[in-house]
């Protein structure tokens, strides 16, 4: 009987076209060899005596993989001596038994696609070079003959290429005014700003501790939400909620709006402006985890799974659910998917809005960190939202430890030359290990927008002023330069209801 394990239908992510091949380890009997996430098989080495260690050759695959996969049915020499994936399958892994590898069993995942033009390709052994199709061919089958299943034959299968994405100008717009309804200020010379904030030898930034105030038990307009309600999961020590995102906005009157995940009731909190700022608002989210928050113009925008909500801090007081969905039309039906590792918004030259987002957040490396891009095209409050490609996270060679995963993120336009930026920050729960900054600068690629990293800093965190893994984000003030904000873990602290909030603040000293 065929072993099946649990099939949905959810997507797992988007394809990165063209990533380039890969191989896996080596097995013998009993053993078997998986192609990663995105990818399936496309041919296969062994060595040995009757082809008893084999390895695997995988590349991307063009098409959407839904989430689970199947095995095949044993095969052998012996008796039934080939299995095969279904057409709308493909082959991601192979498994096998007995002496010298000689039963064998296929794993199937599938697709969106329906594998066609297939053609058998063989016999392949120990005696001849392995095998690799160079024609942009999957496998879905395999026979055999020979002593111990020795001989090896292959289905080939041709899949459909994906449509490139639409292209768009990737160009911020550079005259935005301080105070503008629906754009930020542009940055002189990122790059180097960002550097000298966080230099080793001569940092240009100071970091000053700061907080903001709240009553406990109060309830705030416009949802009457007390922060016992939204910021308090009863989890002791720890809570396992916390702050999610924290950003300086462009008002005057409400400067600081952050995110906050909850065992019931996720929410937007607005703080009034004062020497020491205070809560004045809680927005309820639809959701009980909201991502991050970004700030554009006068607006805060934060992710509710796959819809972008945005709140207007003109009418900060007024109960309003501005959100649409923003559609998974990408290759793989994934959308952005809560948008755990952050988003951010910035509007383009040629017209209309960039949508960024992250996803997954959290600790997880099992699964690729994925950045999407969106084009939103006419108003920001109702845009027709179009996918236009996602980038799967990779860093160059030279930097010393992973900085793959993100829990915020800010767009930053340079001014002048209309680059665009995004800064991903993160850190660990653990407040004695560091977090980071990760700059990249977002580039055109054949299929679509890419990021391109150009720096990484890593910055000491603690739970009571600056935690990276709860919000950490980048603003640009009216003179053009850029400042950065970090906020701590959470509300409460081992049952301890807090009346303040503790924040930190790095600003360029030599403005």
């Amino acid at each position: 009987m065929t072993r099946t394990c649990a099939l949905t239908l959810l997507a797992l992510a988007v394809a990165s076209p063209a990533r380039g091949a890969s191989t896996t380890a080596w097995f013998s009997d009993p053993g078997s060899a998986a192609c990663t996430p995105l990818q399936a098989v496309r041919g296969v080495a062994c060595k040995g005596r009757f082809c008893d260690d084999l390895q695997l050759t995988c590349d991307s695959f063009p098409g959407r993989f839904y989430s689970g996969y199947r095995w095949t049915e044993w095969f052998s020499e012996e008796g039934t001596n080939h299995a095969s994936c279904a057409e709308n399958e493909v082959m991601t892994g192979l498994r096998c038994a007995g002496d010298f590898c000689d039963q064998l069993s296929l794993r199937c995942q599938r697709t969106d696609q329906t594998l066609n033009r297939c053609s058998w390709v063989g016999p392949y052994s120990e005696e001849q070079h392995p095998y690799v199709d160079n024609q942009g061919r999957y496998m879905r089958g395999m026979w055999c003959t020979g002593n111990y299943c020795d001989n090896k034959w292959y289905l080939m299968c041709e899949a459909p290429l994906p449509t490139p994405p639409p292209q768009v100008s990737l160009l911020g717009y550079t005259g935005c005014p301080s105070g503008a309804a629906d754009c930020n200020v542009c940055a002189n010379d990122v790059e180097a700003q960002v550097a000298d904030a966080f230099s080793a030898s001569y940092p240009r930034t100071t970091w000053a501790g700061q907080s903001w105030s709240l009553s406990w038990g109060a309830r705030y307009l416009p949802y009457y939400l007390t922060p016992a309600e939204v910021f308090d999961d009863g989890e002791l020590p720890v809570p396992s909620h916390h702050v999610q995102g924290f950003a300086r906005t462009n008002s005057t009157s409400f400067p600081y709006v952050g995110t906050y995940s909850d065992d019931t009731t996720g929410s937007l909190f607005i703080l009034g402006s004062g020497t020491t700022p205070a809560l004045r608002y809680i927005h309820r989210s639809n959701t009980v985890h909201p991502s991050g928050v970004h700030a554009l113009g006068r607006y805060a925008a934060f992710a509710e799974d796959d819809n972008l909500r945005l709140v207007d801090l003109s009418r900060a007081g007024v109960q309003t659910d501005l959100r649409y969905l923003i559609p998974r039309d990408d290759p793989f039906s994934a959308g952005m998917n809560r948008a755990g590792g952050g988003i951010g918004l910035a509007r383009l030259a040629a017209g209309g809005y960039l949508l960024v987002a992250t996803t997954p957040g959290g600790d997880d490396l099992s699964r690729p960190r994925w950045t999407y891009f969106y084009h939103l095209a006419g108003s920001l409050e109702a845009p027709a939202a179009r996918y236009l490609g996602a980038w799967a996270y990779e860093q160059p060679i030279s930097w010393n430890q992973d900085y793959s995963r993100a829990e915020n993120l800010s767009v930053i336009t340079e001014c002048g030359t209309g680059r665009l930026y995004v800064l991903h920050t993160y850190g660990h729960y653990e407040p004695w290990l560091n977090g980071y900054w990760r700059l990249s600068r977002v580039e055109a690629g054949p299929l679509g927008p890419k990021l391109r990293p150009v720096a990484s800093y890593l910055q000491p965190q603690d739970f009571f002023g600056c935690h990276h893994r709860s919000a950490a984000t980048a603003f640009v003030a009216p003179d053009h330069i850029v400042d950065f904000y970090c906020h701590e873990y959470d509300a409460s602290y081992e049952g301890y209801a807090q009346g303040t909030m503790q924040f930190t603040v790095g600003r360029n000293y030599t403005r």
